[in-house]
Formats: C-alpha cells, sequence, structure tokens
C-alpha cells in the first residue's frame, strides 16, 4: 500500500496518510482525499484513466474510492490479481 500511494502521488508515503499494508488491523489508514494524483493530472489534461486490480489504498468505510482520485474507471478491486484472472 505504501509503494502504491508513493506511485500514484509522487510523495513519500507517510505523507500521504499510507504509511503500512493495509489489513484489518490498520484501522482507518487509507489515502488522503485532498492527495493529487497522476491520474488526476492525466484526466484534467483529457486523458481517460482506469484503474484495474487491487486498490489497496482505502476501504469502504474509510477513504474514498480510486474514482475519486482521477480515475474515470475502476473495477474496485480489493482481491489480488491472481484472483481476477485466471492461471497463464
Amino acid at each position: 500500500s505504501p509503494s502504491r500511494a508513493a506511485l500514484l502521488t509522487g510523495r513519500a508515503p507517510y505523507k500521504t496518510g499510507v504509511y503500512d499494508f493495509l489489513s484489518k488491523r490498520t484501522g482507518s489508514m487509507h489515502l488522503e482525499k485532498g492527495e493529487r494524483t497522476i491520474a488526476s493530472l492525466l484526466r484534467n489534461a483529457g486523458f481517460a484513466t482506469a484503474h484495474l486490480g487491487k486498490w489497496h489504498l482505502s476501504r469502504s468505510e474509510h477513504g474514498a474510492p480510486p474514482e475519486h482520485f482521477g480515475f474515470d474507471f475502476s473495477n474496485s478491486s480489493y482481491v489480488t490479481a491472481s484472483q481476477l484472472l485466471p492461471a497463464f
């Protein structure tokens, strides 16, 4: 989760609100709603954006979904990629 936050925002994970992997024990930790992401910058420049795969930057009761952070489409998955796609 911290590396996802850093990749999307360009900031150190602890500044984004995500400082550890999300699990049932991490409570309300989530990507802060005010964070600007590469997806929001691209969408504002006229690009279509999509998020596919694990989100792991918020939970339904905490934070915001991928669409809030600039993604036009998201499968909003909280499962691993291996569960989304059949094995090769």
